[in-house]
């Protein structure tokens, strides 16, 4: 609560902005990276694209366009990610046509289980914690960082004079 009162009194944009700053800097120090042995954080982000993909059924394939653009980081970026997650069988990575129309990755059985895998370690973490935070509360947070990321997607675009939305 103390948190809460300093912000209160102080709602000056400078003193937010640090805090907010400062927030993000303990939540991405807060070492989750730990519960991540096997999989780095953004082979499991592609991985569970992957997995989500199979399991609606009809293409089970996802476009390394639709990766970067999710992920917010350039396509040679994916591809490298992508070359290794296939090296060790993780994925498939294959194109339409001749190429021209696209690159796509699909999840292999090996892949799904070490999804699988990653995914009961997580759920252990992220169970506690959402349990001694209050699940609506997890939520409603969810929501909000969501919102305020796309603000500041747009305000970093607007600066750079591109016209994203």
């Amino acid at each position: 609560m103390e948190l809460n009162n300093h912000l209160l009194e102080n709602q000056n944009i400078e003193q937010l902005s640090n805090e907010f700053t400062y927030r993000r800097y303990l939540m991405n120090k807060v070492n989750v990276k730990k519960y991540f042995q096997e999989l780095s954080v953004g082979d499991y982000i592609i991985m569970c694209m992957a997995q989500e993909a199979k399991e609606e059924g009809s293409c089970a394939k996802v476009y390394l366009e639709d990766i970067a653009e999710r992920m917010q980081i350039p396509v040679y970026k994916v591809s490298r990610m992508i070359g290794v997650l296939k090296d060790r069988g993780l994925v498939e990575w294959t194109h339409d046509g001749d190429g021209s129309e696209g690159t796509y990755i699909t999840i292999t059985s090996a892949g799904v289980r070490m999804l699988k895998k990653q995914g009961q370690v997580l759920h252990e973490f992220y169970g506690r914690v959402i349990e001694k935070y209050g699940k609506e509360k997890f939520i409603h947070l969810l929501v909000m960082m969501n919102e305020v990321e796309e603000i500041m997607r747009k305000e970093i675009y607007s600066m750079k004079g591109e016209a994203k939305e």
